[in-house]
C-alpha cells in the first residue's frame, strides 16, 4: 500500500463534508463529519452511528490497495526526494440516518461495485446510494469548486427565513448537488428549489426521508 498518500482522498473529500453543515472532528488525523447539531432531527445516538459509519468507510478505502496505490505502485518510495504520486481514487462517504452516499471516483467498475457491497455490510447501514464514477480522481480545483457549490447552497438555506437548514446535509460532486435529511415534503421542495437555482448546479439528487 502507498502509505505516503493515503490521507489525500480523505482530506480533500472533507471539503464537501464541511459544507454539509457539520463541524469537523479530527480522529487520528482524519477529518470527518461530526458532533451533534442541535436542530438535527436525528437522535444523538444516530448522529454518532453515522459518524462511525463514515470512519469505517474511509478505513475500507484506505486499506484497499486497488483504490489507494499510486499509478506507479510504490516505485517512488525508492527516491525520498520525489513527491508521492496521487492515489487512484477519491472517495467521499456521507452517512445520514444509516443511508450512505458514496461520491467521487474509482479506477474501475469492479472497484465501484465491490466498495458499495462492503459498505452495505457495515453495521447499521440501511442503504447505499452509489454515485461513484469510474475514472481518474477529480483535480484539486474541481473538488474545490464542488466544495464552494455546496457552501453556496448551504448559505442560501441558512438565509432563507423559516427554513430549518440543520435538518439537511448538502453534498456536491461534479456539479451535482445531493440533498439528504429527514424533512417534510414542503421543506424538501424548498431545499430542492434553492439548490436547483444556485449558480453552478447541474442537477439535484434528492435523498430525503419524508416525515409527512
Amino acid at each position: 500500500m502507498h502509505y505516503r498518500s493515503w490521507l489525500v482522498p480523505v482530506s480533500l473529500g472533507w471539503l464537501a463534508l464541511a459544507a454539509s453543515g457539520c463541524a469537523p472532528v479530527v480522529v487520528g488525523g482524519v477529518a470527518v463529519g461530526t458532533a451533534s447539531v442541535v436542530g438535527d432531527p436525528r437522535t444523538v445516538g444516530t448522529q454518532l452511528d453515522d459518524q462511525s459509519i463514515e470512519l469505517k468507510v474511509y478505513d475500507l478505502v484506505n486499506r484497499d490497495p486497488e483504490l489507494m496505490r499510486s499509478p506507479a505502485g510504490d516505485s517512488d518510495l525508492l527516491d525520498p526526494t520525489r513527491p508521492p504520486l496521487p492515489p487512484l481514487s477519491h472517495v467521499v462517504a456521507t452517512s445520514y440516518n444509516g443511508v450512505v452516499l458514496l461520491t467521487g471516483e474509482v479506477p474501475g467498475e469492479e472497484s465501484r461495485t465491490s466498495l458499495a457491497e462492503r459498505v452495505r455490510a457495515i453495521e447499521k447501514v440501511r442503504q447505499v446510494q452509489n454515485e461513484l464514477a469510474v475514472g481518474k480522481p477529480a483535480s484539486t480545483d474541481s473538488q474545490g469548486e464542488d466544495a464552494a457549490l455546496a457552501t453556496k447552497v448551504r448559505a442560501r438555506m441558512l438565509l432563507e427565513r423559516g427554513f430549518d437548514s440543520d435538518a439537511i446535509k448538502v453534498v456536491a460532486n461534479r456539479g451535482t448537488v445531493y440533498l439528504m435529511g429527514m424533512v417534510s415534503r414542503a421543506q424538501a421542495g424548498m431545499a430542492t428549489e434553492l439548490a436547483r437555482t444556485t449558480s453552478g448546479t447541474r442537477r439535484v439528487v434528492k435523498l430525503f426521508e419524508y416525515q409527512d
